[in-house]
């Protein structure tokens, strides 16, 4: 099913759409408007197993979506990148050895290769960071990777799904497969050209491998692996994603 929608905007703005119809999948968007235009949507009825989003799609004139994920529980996201704009390097962690109270994870790397090997979401690790060590008032910063994730940039529009999150290994995993392709829809790589994904570097993920001190990251050199960071106070890539609850 097709759903037009007549819009009248300032010219040169970006517009943030979200459109819901009864028995269709949800669908967000962003596009840059230089004149009074007409969005064409193809909404897609909740029991079609076909997908609401493609590789390149843009949400919030940030990020650019490359997969779709399934935790544990069965909750199912479309999962965006932020742009090279939005990346940096951090610390996952303040000082060595700080604990986040998150699940220890196994030495087998290939398991974060899949879904099923990452139950947690980044969504869910990162909201128990906050929970659990960012009490009301605080003026700490215990584990600063999770919290530039969580600052660097947000899309308002989308509530709780509009904060990004520092990403969980399938996803970091599965992005830098796609960098090459995912810069090609950057708008801001060229002028953020050192944060790019198609040169791969070291980069953090949202799961500790033993709770306190170490944790895992994408390794870009040699066999381009996933691997165990060191210690999490060593300065690593830090590429945010959003995770988009989206109709199963």
């Amino acid at each position: 099913m097709s759903t037009t929608k007549t819009v009248k905007v300032t010219n040169g703005k970006i517009l943030n759409y979200t459109i819901t119809k009864p028995g269709y999948k949800t669908v967000h968007g962003s596009k840059l408007i230089t004149a009074d235009t007409t969005i064409n949507v193809n909404m897609i009825a909740e029991s079609d197993t076909r997908e609401v989003y493609t590789i390149g799609d843009r949400l919030g004139g940030v990020a650019t979506f490359f997969t779709y994920y399934t935790d544990g529980n069965g909750n199912k996201y479309a999962v965006f990148v932020v742009d090279a704009q939005y990346r940096a390097t951090t610390k996952w962690a303040s000082d060595r050895g700080m604990a986040t109270g998150l699940p220890s994870n196994t030495l087998d790397f290939n398991v974060y290769k899949t879904e099923a090997g990452c139950p947690l979401s980044a969504t869910y690790c990162s909201q128990y960071v906050f929970d659990t060590h960012y009490p009301a008032g605080t003026t700490s910063n215990p584990f600063p990777g999770f919290k530039y994730a969580k600052d660097c940039v947000s899309i308002p529009a989308l509530g709780t799904a509009g904060i990004a999150r520092m990403p969980n290994p399938f996803e970091v995993w599965t992005l830098w497969q796609m960098g090459t392709v995912l810069d090609s829809y950057d708008p801001t790589v060229t002028d953020y050209a050192a944060n790019n994904l198609t040169n791969k570097k070291d980069t953090m993920t949202c799961y500790p491998r033993t709770d306190g001190g170490q944790y895992i990251y994408y390794y870009s050199s040699g066999s381009g692996s996933l691997q165990q960071g060191s210690y999490t106070d060593d300065i690593r890539f830090n590429i945010p994603v959003f995770e988009i609850p989206v109709n199963n």
